[in-house]
């Protein structure tokens, strides 16, 4: 054997030594493989005469499960309230308070609400980082939010 191999040469040599069993090995799994690929098998130019075969979305539908089915997502915390003395009327659920210090907002019961709007007879009074304080009839109620 030279001793004398240049680095090009080195590398090549390594490249064939490695390349040809890896080759060999891929030449035995394909070799009694029915599904090769085969050009030959290939539909015609074009997609008029392209056809799918749609026999397995059945399979698919039986599997999915619609949203609405899901039950309560695992990412909102729901924190609620019932007032019944207060005069607050209905449950309010604080999903979320979107913070600026110019313009926050806040997810109550699914609704994007901004200081001023009305939800459910309820005026938005204040949002701040941590909690949403609601007015109904001169009556303050604040909605905490729950950090984990």
């Amino acid at each position: 054997m030279v001793k004398n191999l240049t680095r090009k040469d080195r590398i090549e040599r390594a490249i064939i030594l490695i390349g040809i069993p890896i080759l060999i090995l891929l030449w035995m799994n394909l070799k009694g493989r029915k599904d090769v690929f085969n050009p030959a098998q290939l539909p015609p130019k074009g997609l008029a005469n392209l056809s799918i075969n749609l026999s397995s979305t059945s399979e698919v539908k039986k599997r999915y499960t619609p949203p609405s089915d899901w039950g309560r997502d695992p990412f909102y915390p729901q924190v609620t309230f019932n007032e019944t003395a207060g005069g607050l009327s209905g449950d309010f659920v604080l999903n979320g308070i979107v913070w600026d210090k110019e313009a926050p907002y806040a997810i109550i019961n699914g609704e994007i609400v901004k200081k001023g709007d009305i939800i459910n007879n309820a005026r938005v009074v204040d949002i701040t980082e941590n909690e949403v304080t609601l007015e109904y009839n001169g009556q303050h109620q604040t909605i905490q939010l729950v950090t984990f």
